[in-house]
């Protein structure tokens, strides 16, 4: 049996970053993949404050070889084989009950919110195959053990305390011995099902599915804008050239583009059905898969379902890698524990709530900091009750991520105030931003403001009161939560945020990098 300082499940990029700080830091660590590299993940779209939050780790623990990741220009300058694509920032097209797009001069049906200044300091759309790779070849760099094909069978603990990790590797039974286990292994982790106490995910307010792939071929969103006479000359970037939004009454579906003609497609459906078979040990049945031919049925009755979809992506293929559709029941799940003793869990292995903000690289890169931060601190007669503040931290933010989503859920019926209560999120995302990254006193994405949560806790009370049992919701009521949002957000909204010069394109909104 090998001993190790740090030992890390999985080895996705976020595992990868922890494991090339600790070990650059003089401490061995070994991390154990259950697949191996390249593989299919998603997860691809970041934000500035995924940026800031990155450029910040790479400064603070010497890691220059990942700043050019931070800018498109850079990136694509200094990691030409490495795929991403340029995102200029949230783009939104209103379709309604599927033929309910029209053209207008004041863009009454499409939203354009911007992220950055230019192409070259552009946010970036990650092709996780190769990102993810190139995050694990950093690790190894720094002498990271990598253990690929490598399934955990069994976690426990030895006599002094430590962790005992028995996993098979080439059809043999073997372990490690490690006195601290960082798990970024997903929602099927063996350490969360034993120590990540109960599962919160019927406490969640959003309830959505997903069915999504990459493709190559289809058309352009603005070419398709184009043609029917949208006023594209006042669109503040190419539209294609951020997270896409084709938004209907009961979901939406996502574009995302990378370089050299690929795209991620998929998905995302509202439902209010519980699965009855539910238990609460086990989340991750949340995250289950279909076959695939169930899940290219399922894609192709979309398509059907949506004319508009099928104009635009109905030629499409399936790419050669991973050459198959997925399709999740629910998406979202939540542990009651991030941390305990001796361990802690990243923030997609603790949780996921949806897609819809583009949450998740920011919020994982955001507990990658905190974790290092914890167990490279010398103080370490802390380390129990720091481990017990990063998991309520972490299972809070889930809390108060799922109720801004699940406000715009509610709001989904009408644009304006879908637009309005997507403004909840962007202003707690420039406040973010504008500490290049995690302010413990506000917490992500605001999380710790008092105030500002209960403004969410009230927008999202009222969108529910306006859409439950109402069949036909007035126009007055609408208007009157649209004011009460602009009102509400005022303290927090010094860029315009609802005022742009030209209605629904909003320019630039974030410190500069």
């Amino acid at each position: 049996m090998m001993d190790f300082d740090f030992a890390i499940l999985g080895s996705g990029f976020a595992s990868s970053l922890c494991a090339a700080i600790l070990a650059k830091n003089g401490r061995s660590v070994v991390m154990i993949e259950r697949g191996k590299h390249p593989r299919f993940s998603i997860g691809e779209s970041t934000t500035p404050a995924a940026d800031f939050l990155l450029h910040h780790l790479a400064v603070k623990y010497g890691l220059s070889e990942l700043i050019p990741l931070t800018r498109y220009g850079s990136w694509t300058n200094q990691y030409p084989d490495i795929r991403c694509g340029c995102k200029r920032g949230f783009s939104y097209v209103w379709h309604g009950d599927g033929s309910q797009y029209v053209a207008t001069a004041d863009h009454k049906n499409e939203l354009m919110v911007t992220a950055n200044a230019s192409q070259e300091v552009a946010d970036t759309q990650w092709y996780r195959p190769d990102v993810d790779s190139f995050f694990l070849q950093v690790a190894k760099s720094y002498g990271v053990n990598v253990i690929e094909e490598a399934v955990v069978e069994g976690i426990d603990t030895n006599e002094h305390g430590h962790h005992r990790i028995a996993y098979s590797f080439q059809g043999y039974r073997q372990s490690i011995c490690s006195p601290f286990v960082i798990d970024g292994s997903g929602p099927n982790s063996l350490l969360m099902q034993k120590y990540g106490g109960d599962d919160l995910t019927d406490q969640l307010l959003t309830n959505t599915s997903a069915i999504y792939g990459h493709f190559v071929g289809g058309q352009v969103t603005e070419n398709w804008l184009k043609k029917r006479n949208a006023a594209i000359c006042d669109f503040p970037y190419p539209f294609d050239q951020a997270a896409v939004h084709h938004l209907f009454h009961d979901g939406w579906l996502w574009q995302i583009g990378f370089d050299g003609g690929l795209t991620s497609l998929g998905f995302v459906t509202k439902t209010t059905s519980q699965r009855e078979d539910h238990k609460a040990a086990d989340s991750s049945r949340f995250f289950e898969t279909n076959s695939p031919e169930f899940a290219f049925k399922e894609w192709e009755s979309r398509l059907n379902s949506y004319p508009v979809l099928r104009s635009m992506y109905g030629d499409c293929l399936c790419t050669n890698f991973p050459g198959r559709l997925f399709q999740v029941s629910r998406i979202q799940r939540l542990r009651e524990k991030a941390a305990g003793e001796n361990w802690a869990s990243l923030s997609f292995t603790v949780g996921f709530i949806d897609p819809l903000h583009s949450t998740g690289i920011a919020h994982t890169l955001s507990t990658v900091e905190r974790i290092c931060d914890v167990v490279l601190s010398p103080d370490i007669e802390n380390l129990k009750t720091d481990l017990q503040a990063y998991s309520s931290q972490v299972v809070c933010e889930f809390l108060h991520i799922d109720k801004i989503i699940a406000t715009c859920y509610e709001c989904l019926h009408d644009f304006d105030l879908f637009s309005a209560a997507t403004m909840i999120y962007f202003a707690a995302a420039i406040a973010l931003e504008r500490h290049r990254g995690l302010n413990m006193e506000t917490g992500f994405l605001l999380a710790r403001d008092e105030r500002f949560c209960r403004i969410v806790d009230q927008v999202n009370r009222k969108a529910k009161t306006l859409t439950e049992g109402n069949s036909s919701i007035e126009e007055h009521k609408t208007g009157t939560l649209i004011a009460e949002i602009q009102s509400c957000l005022q303290p927090y909204n010094d860029v315009g945020l609802f005022s742009p010069a030209i209605r629904n394109m909003i320019l630039h909104t974030t410190a500069a990098k």
